[in-house]
């Protein structure tokens, strides 16, 4: 698995770097120090400059700072098959699960759905207010992110708005747990149709395993 070579100390090149930074310029500097390649050169809040560092830390490991990256971006931390780290979204692929696809009682279909989020809510700590955009009722939150940060409402406003706006495009979904005859080029992210049932369900993919 190529994502271990984050799973090493980087505080020192952490502590090391000069700022202003982007948060795109970040990123390519932890993929250079742990050897990784970068598929991604721009994405959600990538120009976001940061004057000085954001946080500090004595314990930094290279995962937790991808981490802190993928959630600033709104984005899936993942490789291509080109062995390439890139931070990308959800998106539809053109795939359909036939029901006949479907090994005997190898799915399983919540009785609930997910709701369309249609609040984001930023906090530094869980009695901290914070700064809060849309006016719905299932609000995403998110909570001490280190790089999510900023000394005015405005500043946080900012970062947090776009992030906003593709959360609140992630339409609402069932979630199901399906053993299928799949397709060699889904990945997570893929956002395919199941067919059980005579019912077609929109399912995103967050994890799969693929056994052969």
């Amino acid at each position: 698995d190529r994502m271990g070579a984050f799973d090493r100390d980087v505080t020192a090149w952490w502590a090391g770097l000069t700022f202003p930074l982007t948060l795109g310029q970040i990123f390519a500097s932890l993929c250079t120090h742990v050897g990784v390649t970068p598929a991604t050169t721009t994405f959600l809040n990538s120009t976001h400059s940061y004057t000085a560092a954001p946080f500090a830390s004595n314990t930094l490991t290279g995962r937790a700072m991808l981490k802190y990256i993928a959630e600033a971006a709104c984005a899936i931390a993942r490789f291509t098959r080109a062995g390439e780290l890139e931070l990308d979204w959800f998106g539809a692929v053109s795939y359909a699960s036939p029901e006949a696809g479907i090994v005997t009682g190898g799915i399983t279909l919540a009785e609930y759905e997910v709701a369309a989020i249609d609040k984001l809510q930023t906090q530094a700590e869980t009695t901290d207010l914070g700064v809060v955009i849309g006016t719905g009722s299932n609000a995403y939150v998110l909570l001490a992110s280190p790089l999510i940060v900023g000394e005015t409402d405005a500043e946080i406003r900012a970062f947090a708005t776009p992030i906003y706006t593709r959360l609140t495009a992630f339409a609402a979904f069932t979630p199901i747990n399906a053993k299928v005859k799949s397709d060699w080029s889904l990945q997570s992210g893929d956002i395919i149709d199941i067919i059980y049932e005579g019912n077609t369900y929109s399912l995103p993919i967050y994890t799969q395993s693929v056994a052969w």
